[in-house]
């Protein structure tokens, strides 16, 4: 039973993100905020159960495809409610801002453009700083025994999501202090 719902979990996982390489949906107005808010709705109970607190910023409405921003933050947030640290209470921000490009480091950053930065910041139990581009990656677990149910695959969806949306994804951990993601989304997209 345990193997057969890990299969399932992974065919679940490999359609999502087969959909994702696949934009077959307009770009429309998106309200972040409905989004989270109807996440955490959804994960009332676990959030209740592990005492997670959450703080969060005003986000903004963003051109985009729907279904994909929802499951963008829906793995960002389970994630970051999956590997909290069982010494402390689970705390998760999320937080706005607008930055230029031509402030940030990364090589698919439009100097010339202004972009959305959303970053969702937990003190879990983080990760090894030198893995940060490898989680990214399809089928990649950093702890590859551990009680936590995962197939690998869903930061690799959230990067390919913010392809599709022009935009990237940066992943900086501490470990035993937390994750931070910093989303970026083109603020003109």
């Amino acid at each position: 039973i345990d193997a057969a719902s890990r299969l399932q979990r992974l065919i679940d996982d490999l359609l999502a993100y087969s959909k994702t390489t696949m934009i077959i949906e307009d770009f429309e107005p998106v309200d972040l905020n409905i989004i989270l808010e109807e996440l955490i709705s959804a994960n009332k109970e676990t959030l209740e159960e592990k005492q997670v607190i959450i703080q969060r910023d005003r986000l903004p409405v963003v051109r985009a495809i729907n279904f994909q921003m929802r499951q963008l933050f829906d793995n960002l947030l389970t994630n970051a409610i999956k590997y909290y640290h069982p010494q402390r209470d689970p705390l998760i921000q999320v937080s706005y801002d607008i930055v230029p490009g031509s402030e940030l480091t990364s090589e698919e950053a439009n100097p010339n453009g202004n972009y959305h930065k959303i970053s969702i910041i937990d003190n879990g139990i983080g990760f090894d700083p030198a893995q940060s581009d490898k989680i990214f990656n399809l089928f990649q677990r950093l702890r590859e025994k551990t009680d936590t149910s995962g197939t690998g695959i869903g930061l690799a969806i959230c990067r390919k999501i913010l392809q599709n949306h022009k935009g990237y994804i940066e992943a900086v951990g501490k470990l035993n202090e937390g994750a931070l993601f910093f989303v970026f989304l083109p603020f003109d997209n």
